[in-house]
């Protein structure tokens, strides 16, 4: 797919987001540290969380936002280990 010429946003969203200044597209489901290796973020972790800051993005058409994820660590609870993304 074309993603820089497609204006059907609906058929980028199904697929991943469009990262229309740097023309980098993310498929969903990757893990951000996989992620990292092709596009420059900037991680901090926490205790319980990571929090992965993507900078100003362009994406949809133009529409300028600033995007973050956040993603939780719960550990030993009940003796199960669990990593929640």
């Amino acid at each position: 797919m074309d993603f820089k010429n497609e204006k059907d946003f609906g058929k980028i969203l199904n697929q991943g987001i469009f990262f229309e200044d740097t023309e980098k597209f993310l498929k969903w489901g990757r893990s951000a540290k996989e992620i990292a290796k092709d596009l420059e973020i900037k991680e901090k972790r926490f205790a319980d969380r990571t929090v992965y800051n993507w900078g100003e993005q362009n994406i949809l058409g133009g529409l300028k936002l600033p995007l973050v994820q956040c993603t939780g660590t719960i550990t030993k609870r009940a003796g199960i280990k669990y990593l929640a993304r």
